[in-house]
C-alpha cells in the first residue's frame, strides 16, 4: 500500500490481485472547503449573470415597447384608413341618391307648373 499526496488530494493506492484500487482519504473539511468555494463561485456567475440582466432588461423593454407600439401605431393606421374610405363611399352613395330625389322634385315641379299653368303663345313679332 502507498499513499498519494497531489495538494489537498490524498489517496490511498493498494495493490489486491493485480489491480490498483484507489481510495479517497481527503479529510473532510478540506472536501467541504473545495465544494463550497465551488458554490460560491457558481453563486458569483449567477449574480454576474442577474446583474448583466438586470442592466440590459430595460433597453430590451423599452424596444420592446416601441415595437409593439409601433404595431399599434400601424393598425390603427389601418383601422382608421378603412374607416374613412367606408365613410367616403357612403357619402358618394348618399349623395348619388340626394342628385337622383332633387332632379325628381325638380322635375315633379316643373311638370306641376307647366301643367297649372299652359304655355302661352309666343307674341307674334311682326
Amino acid at each position: 500500500m502507498f499513499f498519494v499526496n497531489t495538494g489537498a488530494d490524498v489517496r490511498c493506492c493498494a495493490r489486491m490481485g493485480g489491480y490498483v484500487m484507489l481510495m479517497d482519504l481527503t479529510p473532510l473539511s478540506v472536501r467541504a472547503e473545495r465544494e463550497r468555494a465551488e458554490a460560491a463561485a457558481e453563486l458569483a456567475a449567477a449574480r454576474h449573470d442577474a446583474a448583466r440582466i438586470r442592466h440590459v432588461a430595460p433597453a430590451q423593454d423599452a424596444a420592446a415597447g416601441a415595437a409593439e407600439r409601433a404595431e399599434g401605431h400601424r393598425a390603427r393606421d389601418a383601422i382608421l384608413a378603412g374607416g374613412r374610405a367606408r365613410i367616403e363611399a357612403h357619402c358618394a352613395s348618399a349623395e348619388a341618391e340626394l342628385r337622383m330625389a332633387v332632379s325628381e322634385l325638380a322635375s315633379n315641379l316643373a311638370s306641376r307648373a307647366l301643367d297649372e299653368h299652359p304655355a302661352r303663345p309666343a307674341p307674334d313679332p311682326a
